[in-house]
């Protein structure tokens, strides 16, 4: 006689408060010459570079995650015209103290940073997180099963296999210069950023066995 059985998904999330954040920033400058351009990217640069510094934020934190170099043109009556050229140098930044995240923020731009591709808040202990979520992935199965074998006046058994599905953490991401540029428009000293709140999900599918 084949065993009976019944398949469940059980979902598990946890809310954390972010505590480290990836800045990816950066500095663009054009000029004529290329070596011109290049002096004047370095100089806005080792400016940004001493700033950090002022934060205590370690070297280990700080990585050059990109440096370009190249002609620009324009378009203008179907012919093409020679700009000059853009040096572009882009770092990433790893910052763990949040309170400080908008003080940095407004300290690189007012040293000429002028490139960003946002924020990436994140948590550091996500392994932690995510065997909470788990383990509340795993009980939202088994109430999911016992409710389902009580409908049928059936008892529920131990689990014959478990699957895990591990679910992708949900977070904020902002655009630094938009909200630079409006807390500047709105007078406030320091941009008004906040990292709000990330959801670490888990899910199992479990199959339980049934018994009369």
């Amino acid at each position: 006689m084949k065993e009976r059985s019944v398949q469940v998904n059980g979902r598990g999330i946890v809310s954390v408060q972010p505590d480290m954040a990836h800045l990816h920033l950066g500095v663009k400058t054009r000029d004529k010459e290329v070596a011109s351009g290049q002096e004047q990217n370095r100089t806005v640069m080792l400016k940004v570079m001493e700033r950090l510094k002022e934060f205590h934020i370690d070297d280990a934190d700080i990585k050059t995650a990109a440096y370009h170099v190249g002609p620009v043109y324009s378009y203008r009556d179907n012919q093409e015209l020679f700009e000059g050229y853009e040096v572009e140098h882009s770092i990433r930044l790893t910052l763990y103290d949040m309170e400080a995240l908008p003080l940095v923020l407004d300290a690189l731009f007012q040293e000429g940073l002028n490139l960003s591709g946002g924020i990436d808040f994140q948590v550091r202990d996500r392994e932690k997180y995510y065997r909470q979520a788990l383990t509340a992935a795993l009980v939202d199965a088994r109430e999911k099963a016992e409710l389902i074998c009580a409908s049928e006046g059936l008892t529920l058994a131990k689990p014959l296999h478990i699957y895990e599905g591990e679910g992708a953490p949900s977070f904020f991401r902002e655009s630094a210069p938009a909200v630079y540029a409006m807390a500047r428009d709105a007078g406030f000293g320091a941009s008004p950023i906040t990292a709000g709140s990330m959801d670490i999900e888990a899910s199992v599918t479990v199959v339980y066995g049934q018994k009369e």
